[in-house]
């Protein structure tokens, strides 16, 4: 029995690139990304670069940085229908560096009706659960997007693009008790330990139709502010957003499964300060030596052994409080290589 009736490939692609310092087509994607994430992997001071064809090409927003929506001319400039083109910033296309890639399908962009935030642009892909979104969020506290994906969105990333303000991120599991997830928010951008405040997602958790903002400068707060949001919903055999508690041992350290065999993961501790941890399919040398990324922050790859990607999952080998502490409480984002059963009924194999 298939999972999915699709190639996780097809809708999700972790891409490698080395740069030229000038016009490059990337190729190899495999579709027209409607999201394009890109990092310079042995870059230390260079910031991720995060495109969408909501905002439109060349227009840059940083996971590792607070700061406003910004003109990249020679960024991204272009998508095709197996990549996209790229000018010469460092950002995306320094010569002979480097570069990872995280890329999303898109499908429709009609807009879902009854939102009462105002002004909403959207690329909605139902079938991968992502729908990106652009709209204006005013005062009061409490109007709604309708994020259109037809299931509850299980995390949510958010920033104002006018503003110099952090991220805010929802996740479902970002407290053992998840009846209060709406009540906190984590920093893409930072490091810092979840936080109770009501000023983002108004106590307010998703539902399948709706994603409620507060008015807070980080997710609105003013009509003439453009608000960029990101919402994933799991779906089975492709990706999954959950969370654990670490076991604290580097021999039997915790185990996840997921049902497909991970080409990203990405892990945070919110019950205390940690640094948000990136494994990917493209960088990340043979089990147990997959090298991390640190998308709240400039850093360069780290290649201490810390994860195996698995057939089914992922499990650590390594006590890093970061990331496998005694009974903290952990979140994770995962996108499928290959879904343990396939359309076809293969199996998913173990490198």
């Amino acid at each position: 029995m298939a999972f999915i009736n699709f190639k996780p490939s097809s809708h999700f692609k972790v891409s490698g690139h080395t740069g030229t310092g000038s016009s490059q087509t990337v190729t190899g994607v495999g579709f027209s990304s409607v999201l394009s994430w890109l990092k310079g992997v042995d870059m230390d001071t260079q910031n991720y670069t995060m495109f969408d064809t909501v905002r439109g090409a060349t227009q840059n927003i940083s996971s590792s940085s607070h700061e406003v929506e910004a003109a990249l001319s020679n960024g991204l400039t272009a998508w095709n229908s197996d990549g996209y083109v790229l000018g010469g910033d460092n950002g995306t296309n320094a010569n002979n560096e480097d570069y990872l890639g995280m890329n999303w399908k898109g499908d429709s962009t009609s807009v879902p009706s009854g939102s009462t935030v105002t002004n909403v642009t959207c690329n909605i892909n139902a079938t991968a659960g992502i729908g990106i979104y652009k709209f204006n969020n005013d005062t009061p506290a409490g109007k709604v997007l309708k994020h259109g994906l037809g299931k509850t969105p299980q995390a949510i990333w958010t920033k104002n693009l006018d503003s110099g303000q952090d991220w805010a991120c929802y996740h479902q599991n970002v407290h053992s008790d998840i009846s209060t997830a709406g009540n906190y928010y984590l920093r893409l951008n930072g490091n810092h330990v979840r936080a109770d405040d009501s000023g983002k997602y108004h106590d307010t958790l998703p539902t399948a139709t709706d994603i409620t903002f507060a008015a807070d400068a980080n997710v609105g707060g003013s009509a003439s502010h453009d608000i960029l949001c990101i919402a994933f919903t799991s779906i089975k055999g492709f990706s999954k957003f959950g969370g654990y508690r670490g076991n604290g041992s580097a021999t039997e350290g915790f185990y996840q499964p997921l049902g497909f065999s991970p080409s990203l993961v990405i892990v945070k501790k919110a019950s205390s300060s940690a640094a948000w941890y990136m494994w990917n399919g493209v960088y990340q040398g043979y089990n147990p030596k997959n090298n991390a990324l640190f998308p709240y922050h400039t850093s360069q790859q780290s290649t201490t052994e810390r994860i195996e990607l698995l057939s089914n999952g992922f499990k650590f080998y390594h006590s890093d409080a970061d990331h496998n502490a005694t009974g903290q409480d952990f979140i994770y984002h995962a996108w499928a290589s290959n879904p343990i059963v396939g359309s076809n009924g293969t199996p998913g194999v173990a490198k």
